[in-house]
């Protein structure tokens, strides 16, 4: 069972820059699923990724709910506002990114702890498993490798089990 986020808090950890929107988000509701990606450019920070977004895609700026910058760093990207970063799933899912091209290189260890921290506060907030972590890739009628083939979403997956385990 979820929780619907007029109940759930922002983590107070991840770095609010003050992203503007072209136009009103919709708050999420029912989270079923923590969604991971990678940006596939090496260098790409929030800012970057939310004017790409913008003007590229043309939506209404970065589809991602956070952002994890190479030095570990979380940003809030459309925070507990319904996404653009999973055909079909946007509404049901909570996307986070990491900077990175992950087919070609390999996350940072700071990227990989902040993206434990932020899975961990929001399973435990959305009463989410560890099986309910999902990469891109993995998600239905997805031909990416997002988050890159380098990124190991079962051991991923086994690490936040792990230590979920230790923490109770």
């Amino acid at each position: 069972m979820t929780k619907e986020w007029n109940t759930l808090i922002e983590p107070n950890f991840a770095q609010d820059i003050g992203l503007d929107f072209a136009e009103t988000l919709v708050p999420l509701k029912d989270i079923q699923y923590l969604a991971i990606h990678h940006t596939e450019s090496q260098g790409m920070d929030a800012l970057e990724a939310h004017r790409f977004h913008r003007e590229a895609r043309k939506w209404a700026g970065i589809g991602y709910n956070y952002f994890i910058e190479e030095d570990g760093a979380i940003i809030k990207g459309r925070g507990c506002y319904v996404g653009a970063h999973v055909y079909r799933y946007n509404r049901v899912s909570l996307g986070i990114a990491l900077s990175g091209d992950f087919d070609s290189h390999y996350p940072t260890e700071a990227q990989m702890e902040s993206a434990r921290k932020l899975c961990l506060f929001f399973m435990k907030q959305c009463n989410l498993q560890s099986s309910q972590i999902i990469g891109h890739r993995e998600f239905p009628d997805v031909s990416k490798s997002c988050p890159g083939r380098n990124f190991d979403m079962d051991g991923f997956r086994n690490w936040i089990e792990q230590t979920r385990l230790v923490n109770r």
